[in-house]
């Protein structure tokens, strides 16, 4: 609360804003985007962090990495965090981080958000869908919205502001200005990415999303959607035995084919693998054991033991559980998880019998909860 004296007073809620982690006062980062955001995040990091404020944390990873990262409003920057990475690829250890604090991850273009679970979950679909949706705009405001800006905003910056200025950029407008909640921000920067994602971003932190109507087009505030799927057709012929391959290697998209075309919907995580692939690249399973998979599980009177047995079998995972975890792991529980990361289904599960669980590897860990 001391870093700038002469506005004291508006601090309070300057810590409470969502904000870019990037500081403005240090030298440029030429961020990394688009297929080098994805090598980069397969590279291995090792790291060690002891009770550091999670904002200065993630300033100095995105700026290590030049990879940019976002932080969603709503959580607090000043948490202390105490982490170590030990040779994991860059996106193992942000599902472990993040996991840690209880948040979730996402890739949003060339940006990382990090946030509540239930945002981060299906914040990258959200933006790619109205990427889509700004790409059916007539000429010239289709071509605007594609334009690829980067953002950058000093101290106390309200969203009201970013997302206007943004709007106007491309020569748009907002329609109820006022519907964009009053907020100040901490400085910070966005990598060049085109107006959705911009947009998608900036709006998150207040779960909305937007729509467009009018010439020149008026951006409205709508609600983030519960669900959402991105549709996508790849101008590319596969044969049989690839388009197997394909839907083996992704088993939550719905993928169709024709002679010279590949259609697939689902989230956008498995669409930006399967782009990948289908351009020659070499890509990763997009989910080793349960990384950035979520969870729905509805069990009436079912026992610890068989939900545990059920998501090991479905992870392909072993499970590691001392005797005094088998000891309460009979006890019978009643669950609805709905899209939830694997460190919130455990915790749903394990907390009735006081017990605690992990992931480490390919190897489910179950131990008595600490007191």
């Amino acid at each position: 609360m001391s870093r700038v004296c002469l506005i004291l007073i508006l601090i309070p809620s300057l810590w409470l804003a969502g904000r870019c982690l990037s500081a403005q006062e240090e030298a440029p980062v030429a961020w990394q985007t688009g297929s080098a955001v994805d090598r980069q995040l397969e590279q291995p990091l090792t790291a060690s962090w002891k009770e550091i404020p999670l904002r200065e944390m993630l300033q100095t990873l995105a700026r290590s990495q030049r990879v940019a990262i976002f932080l969603d409003r709503r959580v607090d920057p000043g948490r202390l965090v105490q982490f170590d990475a030990t040779g994991d690829s860059l996106a193992v250890v942000l599902t472990r981080l993040t996991g840690q604090l209880q948040l979730g991850y996402c890739l949003v273009d060339s940006t990382i958000y990090i946030g509540p679970p239930e945002v981060t979950g299906k914040l990258a679909t959200v933006a790619e869908v109205l990427h889509q949706f700004l790409g059916q705009l007539p000429e010239p405001w289709n071509k605007r919205a594609a334009k690829r800006v980067a953002m950058k905003w000093d101290l106390l910056a309200s969203p009201r502001r970013l997302v206007t200025e943004q709007l106007q950029q491309a020569g748009m407008q907002v329609a109820m200005p006022e519907s964009i909640p009053h907020d100040l921000w901490a400085a910070g920067e966005l990598p060049p990415m085109p107006l959705a994602h911009r947009l998608a971003i900036l709006l998150a932190g207040f779960n909305r999303a937007f729509t467009m109507a009018g010439d020149p087009p008026r951006m409205s505030l709508l609600p983030m959607p519960e669900e959402v799927t991105l549709r996508r057709v790849y101008r590319k012929s596969v044969s049989t035995a690839n388009f197997q391959r394909i839907r083996d290697f992704f088993p939550d998209l719905e993928v169709t084919r024709s002679a010279k075309e590949l259609t697939a919907v689902g989230r956008q995580e498995d669409h930006r693998q399967l782009a990948r692939l289908l351009r020659g690249e070499q890509v990763t399973t997009p989910r080793p054991g349960p990384v950035n998979k979520r969870y729905r599980l509805k069990v009436e009177q079912g026992t610890i033991r068989q939900i545990l047995e059920e998501i090991a079998r479905q992870d392909g995972l072993q499970l590691d559980v001392d005797e005094e975890s088998r000891q309460r792991w009979g006890k019978l529980t009643d669950l609805d998880a709905r899209d939830v990361t694997i460190e919130k289904l455990l915790e749903m599960v394990l907390s009735p019998a006081k017990l605690a669980g992990r992931v480490e590897g390919k190897t489910l860990i179950i131990r008595p909860a600490k007191p």
